[in-house]
């Protein structure tokens, strides 16, 4: 994978942080240990609240290097943290973030992802305005007030909306 990729690179060492329950993935984490023992892993449990904010800011970047990923809540917060991001190309909001430059939107082949995780990391300054523009995006998008006006108009919009075959309650009958 791609921290197995990042590791073999002259001068990078990549530790893999796992934050989450033990007691549901136990079996899981176990396996990924194993069939990842050449690579740094962290396994950090649960952490809340103030906990889990200070870890995740001492870290040098985010990464959701997955599948099938819908968006979650975890990027959002190391975006409003200052934390340089990476997602994989599969991130539901993947053109939306490459559209607005707000993370670093890479392939799901290893060695291409660390290609481009490498180049980044090579220059500190892409890294620091990576962040700033995750963090910028982050707060306007998902602001709650934002978000809530954007809900607000689709269900205004689909509550107007006709039923099939049928006026769309802002018309009269007939």
């Amino acid at each position: 994978g791609l921290f197995r990729e990042l590791n073999r690179r002259k001068g990078l060492s990549a530790t893999l942080h796992l934050y989450g329950s033990k007691d549901l993935f136990e079996t899981q984490i176990q396996d990924l240990m194993n069939d990842f023992s050449d690579v740094n892993i962290a396994d950090h449990g649960f952490l809340f609240g103030r906990e889990m904010y200070e870890a995740m800011r001492e870290q040098d970047l985010y990464v959701q290097y997955s599948r099938f990923e819908a968006f979650g809540m975890s990027l959002v917060e190391a975006m409003l943290l200052g934390v340089p991001a990476i997602v994989s190309e599969n991130c539901d909001l993947a053109k939306e973030i490459t559209d607005a430059r707000a993370a670093l939107v890479v392939p799901m082949d290893p060695a291409r992802a660390a290609d481009l995780v490498a180049a980044a990391l090579s220059e500190p300054s892409n890294l620091t305005d990576l962040a700033a523009r995750g963090r910028a995006w982050a707060l306007e998008t998902c602001d709650p007030g934002a978000v809530e006006a954007r809900m607000h108009d689709f269900y205004l919009k689909a509550a107007n909306a006709p039923l099939r075959g049928a006026p769309s309650r802002s018309e009269p009958p007939g």
